[in-house]
């Protein structure tokens, strides 16, 4: 517990903090959580910072391996957020055109011209269809779109 600073939303001083790593604001983690889906880029909860929320921070506050922070949220619920926050990630860098493997869940971008899609995670193999995101077993879905 950081007890010197405290963030500008909460000014209890019995709360856990972290300090960010971008700007160096104090956060409590009251403040941190991310209640915004589909937010690929977080801001610092300061009311008057614009900083973009580093992603080793998410990963920080959201660790598993943090037994303290179980306090605060349960360890499912922490894992979760982290596994949103980076599909989020990705669906951003791809410019919201990205579809997940409709078994294994991994992220791919707009191929132009084709729908055809074959996982490319060596124990997945899924073939699917980019544009519905439903498997598919051979070309003759591709014949009523």
């Amino acid at each position: 517990m950081i007890e010197e600073k405290c963030c500008e939303c909460c000014k209890r001083g019995d709360v856990w903090r972290l300090q960010l790593r971008q700007c160096e604001h104090f956060v409590c983690i009251a403040c941190y959580w991310i209640k915004e889906r589909g937010k690929a880029r977080i801001k610092c909860p300061s009311a008057r910072c614009k900083t973009r929320i580093h992603e080793n921070d998410i990963d920080a506050i959201l660790d598993a391996e943090n037994h303290d922070l179980n306090e605060f949220m349960q360890l499912e619920h922490r894992e979760w957020l982290l596994h949103e926050h980076r599909k989020q990630i990705i669906l951003y860098a791809f410019g919201g055109n990205a579809v997940q493997c409709p078994l294994c869940k991994s992220m791919y971008g707009e191929y132009i011209g084709c729908n055809y899609v074959q996982c490319v995670n060596i124990r997945c193999r899924q073939k699917f269809c980019w544009s519905c995101g439903h498997p598919i077993d051979s070309f003759q879905h591709f014949t009523g779109i």
